[in-house]
């Protein structure tokens, strides 16, 4: 079968391969796959692919080689190719590769220049492809490349003129010497400039010698800017060697069309870095660890050493961890699509277990999605036994405690870990680590393995109902554990079902872990829709693979519905806000010569039976000038008659009042918003309608806001909460005073505060969230403006808690679709439930 040429575009790094890769395109060679994308360094794009990019930079992080490093300047190490690294990589590549080569009809290309140094593994899944492969060689002058890489990397990787030009040899030479007879073209960037249409046609006939389209030539040549022709010195030329200026003149003559001379004079060459003594090669940097140290600031080899002494003594401390987890060291893995690419394990398999029980169902599992030979049955041994591969289960905070353990699991040959950051630290910790990932849709069959799906031994020994009788009968989702002692619970929707106690036993033998187990994969194979609430710790990766979603209390069966219905949507993002503004009819007011210094705005819908102790709090009031603004939000019942009677009994104690309708109902933001509107006070307290404020509230407020900065929006009290009986239930929010990282993760302010008027009109006013917390959705605004509250440290007023509460009946309902909500008003916060399941 005669197959589209692959081109690979190699070169050293800065050397002008992404114009080339602008220059293949418009002469109509593909270059597949997901690209980089441009950025202000490259406005035109990379034209690197990103899956082969990762792939290749961190088989040379894993073989010691990292390109822009000392050790970079270094032959790989012998035997590379047959590593267990570099075959996962192969396997990887090979699967990349047969995806595009199966949509080529011509010539097409793949640019890295990390492939200069790993064209063996190149040729290796070509051969086995039956993949033609061609060589573009592009380089460009030492100097500029060497200044270039210094002023980007001195900083990052303490690049020097002395290792760029090591390295700008490195890549010529370690290509030259793989190519063997592989038809090989090279290319230099200074004759873009000079000779630009000579090069051009020139690498039309390589790529495409059946296509000498001189339109094409033309596209091609509008690649071509003069601002790329920049000089990168910036001054003074750095010194070349000798050894850099003869490869610089034998690449020239290249380009010209010598290729064969380049070729026998590459031969006749040291090998690859032989000219270089590199420093800082000392034992220390051998360790499986000396990466890690040099990420934390360890370069020398004096303090490589000392940190070696220290870990190897005490272990690795959970700061050094979390630095290490903050960090964005290019010693890091990234996403390498070769992470999981091994293959089958040995059949007569030894299983180090390094955290984790036989007695834990979930291990069970993990170790059935382990990627096991057919009828292999591993034999489980101990975490420090001499195995052939081990499962970590643990927080890598546990194992780094046991220096001897994480030693030993760098000599273990693959180490599989579910958490991907977890796999990430262990690499970069020496460990041969593979995410262990369940590859897995929940309506295949079930994989054989360590698992057998005996459902009738579930049955008997567990009392679980067979997954397949289940979805015969019409389940359609199972829902396992139990969402507290919760009524809506105890009337299902049809929909779902309910194993409340999960896992079905206090403690589980070894082989009831193992039953357990076996019916999790049962039901997914069934294609069951499990659904677990509140999972133990040991759990959500595992159900995260599964494609389980998992929810933490609280939750109903009727918001448990609502999720399911956004997850099955596709989880689109909240639609756009629309906060109503009714007309509003005033059916009382009064007005006295005395200007307000507070006005109460108080809000109300179908509080007939709670209002007038709100409205008795207002009148025990200290402060004298106060105004009193009443909204109704067109209530059924009669709250309106009853404020009206009580408005003409005491309204004329305050220095002026309105009794306000809307004509429809628009919600508590649309009412706070008419009462604000109407207010003639500089500061407004809110109050709804089922709560009360104490008798001086008002005047220690105003006291506290007029002696806070300028830019103070709130003074808010401590509010008690009390029940309907008037028994205490603490404090709302605890109590916290007003912090931006306070209510990141969720509001602890009550609505029952004092609030500036300017402020809540520079912000637009309040915002209609349906279903509640646009008080929170107020405060996020007040801050991203710039203003802040303050705490007024006494309570001063009482939250009412009681089941007809906005609250409990809505908001408490819908807390997960009002987390998304507010999350996506406000990216700076981090709610929980917006992150449930994304």
């Amino acid at each position: 079968m005669n197959r589209a040429p692959l081109i690979l575009v190699v070169g050293m790094h800065r050397s002008g391969t992404s114009l080339l890769g602008s220059i293949l395109e418009a002469l109509g060679v593909a270059l597949p796959g997901p690209l980089i994308p441009a950025d202000t360094h490259n406005p035109a794009g990379y034209f690197e692919r990103s899956d082969i990019r990762a792939l290749q930079e961190e088989l040379l992080i894993d073989l010691q080689r990292w390109w822009p490093s000392e050790q970079g300047t270094l032959a790989l190490p012998q035997d590379w190719l047959t590593t267990p690294r570099a075959q996962r990589a192969a396997i990887c590549l090979k699967r990349l590769l047969t995806v595009d080569l199966q949509q080529q009809r011509g010539p097409w290309a793949i640019k890295d220049p990390r492939s200069s140094l790993l064209l063996p593994l190149w040729r290796l899944v070509a051969a086995e492809l039956n993949l033609p492969l061609r060589l573009l060689l592009a380089f460009r002058h030492p100097a500029e490349v060497v200044t270039s890489l210094v002023n980007r990397d001195a900083a990052a990787t303490e690049m020097t003129s002395a290792r760029a030009q090591a390295l700008w040899i490195r890549h010529q030479q370690q290509l030259l010497v793989d190519a063997g007879d592989l038809p090989l073209h090279v290319v230099s960037y200074s004759r873009w400039f000079d000779e630009p249409k000579t090069q051009i046609q020139a690498l039309q006939t390589f790529c495409r010698p059946d296509n000498n389209d001189p339109t094409a030539v033309q596209t091609a040549l509008g690649c071509i800017c003069s601002d790329y022709r920049r000089s990168q010195t910036h001054g003074q030329a750095p010194r070349l060697k000798r050894q850099v200026r003869r490869w610089h003149r034998q690449l020239e003559q290249a380009a010209a069309g010598s290729v064969g001379a380049l070729r026998h004079w590459a031969r006749r060459q040291p090998g690859p870095s032989a000219h270089l003594n590199p420093r800082n090669l000392s034992t220390p940097n051998q360790h499986p660890w000396s990466r890690a140290l040099k990420a934390l600031g360890s370069d020398q080899s004096e303090l490589q050493a000392a940190g070696i002494q220290a870990w190897t003594q005490s272990g690795i401390a959970p700061i050094s961890l979390a630095q290490l987890r903050c960090l964005n060291h290019p010693g890091f893995p990234g996403d390498d699509p070769s992470a999981d690419q091994g293959g089958p394990l040995p059949q007569r398999l030894k299983l180090g277990l390094i955290g984790g029980s036989l007695e834990d169902w979930t291990t069970h599992l993990w170790i059935h999605h382990l990627p096991l030979s057919p009828g292999s049955n591993p034999e489980i041994c101990s975490a420090e036994a001499t195995s052939d591969a081990a499962l970590h289960l643990q927080r890598l905070e546990v194992t780094a405690q046991d220096p001897k353990l994480l030693l030993h699991l760098t000599q273990v040959e693959r180490v599989f870990d579910p958490d991907p950051d977890q796999v990430k630290l262990l690499r970069l910790l020496g460990v041969n680590a593979e995410q262990l990932s369940i590859h897995h849709t929940l309506h295949n069959a079930a994989k054989e393995g360590w698992l057998n799906s005996n459902n009738v031994d579930a049955s008997t020994q567990l009392g679980l109902p067979c997954p397949e009788a289940l979805v015969m009968l019409g389940g359609e989702w199972l829902c396992l554990g139990s969402s507290e002692t919760d009524d809506s619970w105890q009337r299902l929707p049809a929909a779902l079902l309910h194993l409340p106690v999960f896992p079905p036993a206090p403690a589980l033998s070894r082989a009831q872990a193992r039953l357990l187990a076996a019916w999790i994969q049962a039901c997914c194979s069934a294609g069951l829709n499990l659904v677990r609430i509140d999972p133990q710790s040991s759990e959500p990766l595992l159900w995260q693979s599964l494609g389980v979603l998992c929810f933490q209390n609280p939750i109903n069966p009727e918001e448990l519905l609502e999720e399911l219905a956004w997850h099955k949507a596709g989880k689109p993002a909240p639609g756009t806000i629309h906060t109503p503004s009714p007309t509003a009819q005033v059916l009382w007011q009064h007005a006295s010569d005395l200007p307000p210094e507070v006005s109460i705005c108080i809000s109300s819908y179908n509080y007939a039976k709670r209002i007038s102790a709100a409205l008795e709090s207002c009148l025990a009031q200290s402060l004298p000038a106060v105004e009193l603004l009443i909204v109704d939000d067109a209530s059924t019942d009669d709250s309106l008659t009853r404020c009206h009677e009580w408005l003409d009994a005491h309204g004329h104690r305050f220095c002026s009042g309105k009794l306000l309708k809307h004509h429809k109902n628009s919600g508590l933001a649309a009412a706070r918003n008419t009462a604000f509107a109407a207010a003639s006070a500089p500061w407004c307290l809110v109050l709804d309608a089922d709560n009360q404020i104490d008798a001086r509230a008002c005047e220690l407020c105003l006291g506290l806001a007029k002696a806070s900065p300028d830019k103070t929006a709130v003074v808010h009290p401590l509010i008690r909460i009390c029940n309907d009986d008037g028994q205490p239930l603490g404090l709302v929010g605890g109590g916290h005073p007003w912090q931006r990282e306070q209510l990141r993760a969720g509001n602890v302010i009550d609505a029952m505060a004092l609030v500036r008027r300017s402020a809540w009109e520079a912000v637009g006013g309040y915002s209609h969230i349906p279903g509640g917390w646009e008080d929170f959705d107020f405060w996020c605004k007040l801050i991203e403006a710039g203003w802040h509250g303050v705490l007024y440290p006494r309570p001063l007023g009482t939250y009412t808690q009681h089941g007809a509460s906005m609250l409990q009946s809505q908001t408490n309902q819908r807390q997960r679709q009002l987390s998304r909500l507010l999350q996506h008003r406000h990216p700076w916060l981090q709610l929980a439930f917006a992150a449930e399941n994304r």
